[in-house]
């Protein structure tokens, strides 16, 4: 046998357990891929249930999801509106804020202003209780000055009814004069016979203390003061006033001690002798 021969033996030999060693492969690959297969089903099948599982898992969640999802939408949106509102509340709010801040202003100036007017207020309340205070103390002295009036006018009424008495009784006087003048049959317009009469004293100072009337309201007869003891004499002629002013010229019919009855020789034309004149020897 040649080397060829022999060689291709050896090759022949070589191909042989190479066909038989892949042949046993081949059976080996083919009992352990149907075990996988079948393996690989079960798994299949198996993970086929899980993705199943998984899928309604998935399901549920993915609806569960979009309820929570549509639930956070319409929560979202009610935030929003409720932002919104947020919103305009807060500008209401600011617009209030400076508002309120322009009415705080205002107040405080015129709280400011206030201040300031009650501050003057307070001044003057000050100078009026002072001058309030001064009046009450002229009231309390004008009180008594009306006090002390009341007491002298309880004082002149009683002086004036005295003197209504008085001269009452003057003019009762006066008339029983001028009447024993009538009896003795005196003319008050004679002049007394004799010698010549003196002129009455210079100082002589008296009151009219009587007076009457005739029917046309002009005095008649007077009485006055001062008689015979101050020197004077039937036929005296003495001058009547009142406070500088002329009211006429009596002559003197009747003399006492301490009295005389004159008539009315001239009187003035705005001017009606009255108690309480005056009377002197001239002006």
């Amino acid at each position: 046998m040649t080397f060829v021969g022999k060689l291709l033996i050896v090759l022949q030999v070589f191909l042989s357990l190479c066909f038989l060693a892949f042949a046993g492969a081949v059976y080996t690959t083919q009992t352990n891929w149907k075990k996988n297969a079948d393996d690989t089903d079960a798994r299949a099948t198996a993970l086929q249930n899980t993705l199943d599982e998984v899928n309604a898992e998935f399901a549920t969640h993915k609806r569960n999801a979009d309820d929570d999802v549509k639930n956070a939408n319409e929560r979202a949106d009610g935030f929003e509106v409720d932002f919104r509102n947020a919103s305009d509340d807060l500008e209401a709010t600011k617009n209030q804020l400076n508002d309120a801040i322009t009415l705080k202003n205002a107040a405080v100036e015129e709280s400011v202003i206030a201040s300031n007017e009650a501050a003057q207020r307070l001044q003057e309340a000050t100078g009026l209780r002072s001058e309030l205070s001064k009046l009450r103390e002229e009231s309390d002295e004008q009180v008594t000055q009306i006090r002390q009036m009341e007491d002298d006018l309880l004082s002149i009424r009683g002086q004036l009814a005295d003197a209504t008495t008085i001269n009452a009784r003057l003019n009762d006087d006066l008339a029983a004069k001028i009447e024993l003048l009538i009896q003795e049959d005196i003319n008050p317009d004679s002049k007394p016979s004799g010698t010549a009469l003196r002129p009455p004293p210079k100082d002589l100072n008296a009151l009219v203390l009587a007076s009457r009337r005739n029917k046309s309201g002009s005095t008649e007869y007077v009485a006055v003061s001062i008689g015979s003891d101050d020197g004077l004499v039937v036929g005296h002629e003495l001058v009547v006033y009142r406070g500088g002013k002329y009211l006429g010229t009596i002559e003197l019919v009747r003399v006492d001690a301490d009295d005389s009855v004159g008539v009315v020789k001239k009187r003035a034309r705005n001017g009606v002798i009255e108690r309480g004149d005056n009377v002197t020897a001239s002006l």
